[in-house]
């Protein structure tokens, strides 16, 4: 890792800070934030997480904007691409005109996992995200998104092993020690007398009195290692009288006896002696690949206090006590992204982020002026579990845009959604979702309306019900199965043109849990078939069978395979058979990061490859591929890195054979 110490810290940063004033000011006579470059996007989703059942719906929304970071002309073409599932009237993949600045395409699995999606438009502009597919209803509420811990002892955050470290207060005047060490994510709760939280892996170790709840499923035991993301993991479990070590499988943490015992890696923590960036707190919350959020901060580097802040936010990719996002200079001028929190609970989230030459996913895009985005979040775990958030984006501009997501639990049996958007306050974009398990059936309704507000006069609906009965066994197989109705409707109108459909269905589903082929490996597998009724003449029978593998190669390292074939009456032109891979490695040195998804009969095909090495403890190299084919054309970019750990920054040269330019930047950049 990067090794940034130094005598004399405050000395460097205040060395920094005066040349990047100097800078501003000097490129703000200039005119920075003037170049152009490739469109941009930004993804976002209605829901992280759905149920797998083929029926329940995600709405993928993705944001362009063009090289100077204003917002594409309607109709502009965007691409999405999934390795999981299948886009709403479709297929593997679908082409979606712009509106309003945004794209929007609705998404469904029949098979549990997390589904990668990517999205392209002609130019250059890529994305991708991820959305988790479950078949625990639990899992689709919203909850908190983000790892919350907290602590009744020390807790701090190890900024150059990217490690959160909580300890419970020591035993005093002969009380037997506490718990005292919390955890919370979504739908699971974790105490133990000490824990560590893993950055990057997304994984937790818990020693000491641990009791790890998801939903209703809860584990005691004596050691803990366990995979927020993935649910599986390994733990010294208390069984009876007896500690046990076992292998927790799946979100339901289901046992298995280890017979050759777990290897003490494993089990292993960090020492928080040996490190030498360290930022100690009240709260810690992890947002998963992003950021890092801190309650009443102490900074310490080699054990000395440097100051103390009240709120402060750092990227998780940065090994430095200092992320200095507010702040980036480089050939595309200067940049300002100051996070303001106001409120930072765990039950509510508050900020006004004041945005200079603003950046858009890519290196290239920067948008000048002045912007403020106000933005409320808020959470219950109590009964009746809800959580949302709202707010103004681009306050200042004349584009601005409000956005409000809201998810709640009524009852234990029903689950709803909403999703309201405002993009550019000239259109409404509104979807909802609501699931009810009624006895041995479950019910559910997906609806979205969408109208503009000005411009060109365009309005439509769409919604879907459904019946299914709840999985049950085969005959005395391992098999499951379930008997589903649906009926959806949809009208559109834009000036003088209107339409209407009516799609009525009857489908069978069946699926197997996962088969265990050996200690590391899985196998998924679903299939569905059925026939539909349409007033619009699509009328036949469809078909979706899907099997994927998924290998354990140690630590936090796998391999994902899957295949897919659909048949259904409607016309797309992306093909039936879809190939899918993703691998994921790493090492303190390296990371490694691969996905790959192929149309077998129509030629498409979208690969995205992240490559990172430390070469010396200052110095990082890195390559990043995206590859994409299909119907409308094809798109590619290559980008090598060098970075150079200064000051606490990272300076970054960098070159895309895309654009064939050279870009340098002072910051701290993430893979």
């Amino acid at each position: 890792m990067p090794d940034t110490r130094h005598p004399r810290f405050s000395v460097r940063a205040i060395s920094l800070l005066r040349f990047a004033r100097s800078t501003l000011v000097l490129l703000g006579i200039a005119g920075v934030c003037r170049a152009a470059g490739p469109p941009t996007i930004t993804m976002t989703s209605s829901r992280f997480a759905a149920l797998s059942d083929g029926r329940d719906s995600v709405e993928i929304i993705a944001e362009v904007r063009d090289g100077s970071g204003r917002f594409v002309p309607d109709g502009t073409a965007v691409v999405f691409t999934t390795n999981l599932g299948i886009f709403a009237r479709e297929g593997p993949s679908a082409t979606v005109r712009t509106r309003s600045g945004s794209a929007r395409v609705t998404m469904t699995s029949q098979s549990k996992g997390t589904a990668t999606v990517s999205a392209t438009v002609a130019g250059g502009g890529f994305q991708r995200m991820d959305v988790l597919f479950t078949d625990d209803p639990e899992e689709t509420f919203q909850g908190n998104t983000w790892v919350s811990v907290t602590a009744s002892g020390a807790l701090s955050y190890l900024a150059a092993e990217r490690v959160i470290d909580a300890a419970s207060r020591p035993p005093s005047n002969g009380l037997p020690a506490l718990a005292g060490a919390e955890l919370r994510f979504r739908n699971l709760e974790l105490r133990a007398e000490r824990l560590q939280v893993d950055c990057s892996a997304n994984t937790v170790r818990a020693s000491g009195m641990v009791a790890l709840k998801r939903g209703k499923a809860e584990l005691r035991a004596a050691k803990l290692f366990y995979n927020v993301m993935t649910g599986k993991g390994y733990a010294v479990a208390e069984q009876g009288r007896s500690l046990v070590p076992v292998q927790i499988e799946g979100m339901d943490l289901k046992t298995e006896p280890v017979a050759i015992g777990i290897a003490p890696k494993f089990f292993e923590m960090t020492d928080p002696a040996d490190a030498k960036l360290v930022i100690v707190a009240r709260q810690i919350t992890l947002f998963p690949g992003e950021k890092l959020q801190f309650k009443r901060p102490r900074f310490y580097e080699d054990g000395q206090h440097l100051f103390t802040l009240a709120f402060y936010s750092l990227s998780l990719y940065s090994n430095q006590l200092f992320s200095d996002q507010f702040l980036s200079l480089g050939t595309q001028g200067v940049g300002v992204d100051l996070p303001l929190y106001y409120d930072l609970t765990p039950a509510s989230r508050g900020l006004v982020r004041v945005k200079y030459g603003e950046r858009y996913g890519s290196a290239y895009a920067r948008r000048p002026g002045l912007a403020l985005d106000l933005i409320q979040a808020y959470n219950s775990t109590q009964r009746g579990r809800y959580a949302g958030e709202f707010g103004f984006t681009g306050v200042t501009r004349s584009d601005w845009g409000f956005r409000w997501t809201h998810s709640q639990e009524l009852g234990a049996d029903t689950r709803t959604g909403l999703h309201l958007d405002f993009p550019q306050h000239r259109s409404v974009f509104g979807s909802g979702n609501v699931g009810h398990r009624m006895g041995g059936l479950y019910l559910g309704l997906n609806a979205s309306a969408n109208s503009t507000l000005t411009g060109p006069s365009s309005s439509g609906t769409h919604a879907d019900a459904y019946v299914e009965t709840i999985p049950a066994k085969l005959a005395s197989t391992r098999a499951m199965y379930s008997l589903g109705a649906s009926i959806s409707t949809s009208r559109t109108r834009s000036g003088e043109f209107r339409s209407y459909g009516l799609t009525q269905g009857l489908q069978a589903r069946m699926f197997t849990p996962s088969i265990r082929l050996d200690r590391s490996t899985t196998l998924s597998n679903a299939l569905s078939v059925g026939h539909t009724w349409s007033k619009r003449g699509a009328t036949g029978a469809t078909v979706n069978a899907t099997v994927s593998a998924m290998r354990s190669l140690g630590g936090s390292s796998s391999l994902q395979v899957g295949y897919d074939y659909l048949k259904q009456p409607v016309n797309y032109s992306e093909g039936d058979h879809r190939l899918s891979f993703s691998l994921s490695s790493g090492e303190q040195r390296w990371g490694l990061y691969l996905y790959n998804t192929m149309v077998l009969d129509a030629g498409a095909m979208s690969f995205v490859g992240d490559l990172y090495y430390l070469l010396a403890p200052r110095w990082r190299m890195s390559l990043s591929a995206s590859a994409h084919r299909y119907s409308a054309g094809s798109y590619s970019d290559y980008i090598v890195s060098l970075a150079r750990n200064l000051a606490g920054r990272d300076l970054v040269l960098s070159y895309s054979t895309l654009h064939h330019r050279f870009m340098l930047d002072l910051e701290a950049t993430r893979f």
